[in-house]
């Protein structure tokens, strides 16, 4: 319970940056191109780690995949923050605007269908949906955190476009976590 309460805590402390920077007038030039590309990194960083339950318990760690569920909220929080403060701020919230922009740049679609993929595993979270499901098509709409979350490095390197640096450390993050997963199938296959 107490590892529970201590993730919930880390997990809201760059709202609580946010806010300090806020207080402090230190969010710099734009503060909403700040907040918008920050909870882009922070729904990035959460799904990594949630991503990184399952290598862990293959090494021998399982004690990690007991927080999945709520890093993938977690995830899915700031993703959905990420989205609601570009559509609000950029576009006052008109459907139209955002549909008409979304379709005109691939970074945008990307990043979109990202967030789409993702709100089904969002919304099947619990006991219950697993129970609703069955074990089985619960696995299978969860499986669309991988294509999600390759959608979303793929948003982060067309949107920086010249310095792709940092998107390539989260792109070669999320290949080794991807890869211990291929390994584990392949190896385990040819037992």
């Amino acid at each position: 319970m107490r590892n529970r309460v201590l993730l919930h805590l880390a997990c809201v402390l760059p709202v609580i940056y946010w806010l300090m920077l806020a207080q402090w007038q230190q969010l710099g030039a734009n503060p909403v191109e700040f907040l918008i590309h920050d909870s882009g990194l922070w729904s990035l960083r959460i799904l990594w780690l949630c991503l990184a339950c399952t290598p862990l318990a293959l090494a021998g760690w399982r004690k990690p995949l007991r927080y999945r569920r709520a890093l993938g909220l977690w995830a899915f929080g700031y993703m959905t923050v990420h989205v609601l403060l570009w559509a609000w701020f950029d576009w006052a919230l008109d459907i139209t605007a955002i549909y008409a922009e979304i379709i005109q740049r691939g970074f945008l679609i990307t990043g979109t269908v990202a967030w789409l993929l993702l709100i089904p595993l969002a919304l099947t979270s619990t006991h219950a949906s697993i129970r609703l499901l069955g074990g089985r098509w619960w696995k299978r709409i969860h499986w669309l955190v991988y294509p999600a979350a390759l959608l979303s490095i793929i948003h982060f390197v067309w949107l920086v476009k010249k310095d792709i640096r940092e998107p390539l450390i989260y792109l070669a993050i999320l290949g080794v976590l991807l890869g211990v997963r291929v390994w584990n199938k392949w190896t385990t296959a040819h037992q």
